[in-house]
């Protein structure tokens, strides 16, 4: 039996009392069934408080590779407050005054190819709550077709209120392979897998791993459903810069997204980058 696999078995049996948590990748259980007093804003981490519950492997976490590195994005200082929430779940970020950054799933309804729900963004959310909010009055995306057309799941979204006078915004460029992959990075996205998506998590110093198309990377950063949106970005010359992405995980046809010992490329998670969206987001700020 491998090592992974004592442990798990290890984990699985282990009861726990209130003050306690379970591992990163478990959730807590009462008499066979979720233990509804969990304390649910811990997300994967989460205590019980029914007296004693069973640490059970999450099988749908996703994408983490090995402990969990992500810390939680608390702070309202630039640039962390520049990143927020939409309304569909996903993360977005601030690119303009009023333009905000997102994947095009997080905004394509996948059974019409028609524009889903999408209407708000609430940037620096913490614990649920953000104290400001902006209408999005136009969209503009890559492909209505994410799924197929992975390397083009980009969106763009126009703002009825400039928050990014108040909130500050990134810059973006565009790296050869060579600095892509040597470049260390961020990924901040509300992870449904972290804090339950209510406070995002950053995992700083991820990396793009490689190329496996133009304009399609795999990377490490640690993620889950709702970060899909987020930004890869690092500092040059003391300023924030994206320089990828982050839009789907790569399961090798799966369906089901696992907790993961340690980063393969067989379940990688994904990131895009592309002259095109370069060259909207410049369009798009200047009008």
């Amino acid at each position: 039996m491998s090592l992974l696999l004592i442990l798990i078995s290890f984990v699985y049996l282990r009861l726990i009392t209130a003050e306690e948590k379970c591992l990163i990748g478990y959730y807590c259980a009462h008499n066979g069934t979720v233990d509804n007093y969990c304390n649910m804003k811990m997300g994967h981490t989460a205590m019980s408080s029914a007296g004693q519950s069973t640490c059970i492997p999450d099988l749908k976490i996703k994408n983490v590779f090995g402990d969990d590195a992500r810390v939680q994005v608390t702070s309202k200082d630039y640039p962390w407050r520049a990143i927020g929430y939409l309304n569909t779940g996903c993360t977005g970020t601030l690119v303009g005054r009023d333009l905000v950054l997102t994947a095009a799933h997080c905004v394509i309804d996948s059974n019409t190819q028609q524009l889903n729900n999408i209407r708000t963004f609430y940037p620096n959310q913490i614990n649920g709550k953000a104290e400001d909010s902006s209408e999005i009055t136009w969209v503009w995306w890559g492909t209505t077709k994410p799924d197929t057309y992975r390397e083009d799941d980009w969106a763009l979204l126009r703002l009825k209120k400039p928050l990014g006078d108040q909130y500050g915004y990134f810059g973006y460029k565009t790296l050869d392979d060579s600095a892509m992959l040597a470049a260390q990075g961020t990924l901040v996205g509300y992870s449904v897998n972290f804090l339950n998506g209510r406070t995002a998590g950053a995992h700083i110093g991820c990396h793009i791993m490689k190329k496996l198309r133009n304009n399609f990377y795999l990377h490490n950063c640690h993620s889950g459903r709702g970060s899909s949106g987020g930004p890869i970005f690092a500092f040059w010359d003391n300023s924030p810069y994206i320089y990828a992405l982050n839009v789907a995980e790569y399961r090798n046809g799966g369906t089901e997204s696992l907790w993961l010992s340690q980063y393969t490329e067989t379940n990688a998670n994904i990131a895009i980058w592309s002259q095109q969206l370069f060259e909207k987001i410049d369009e798009l700020r200047k009008s």
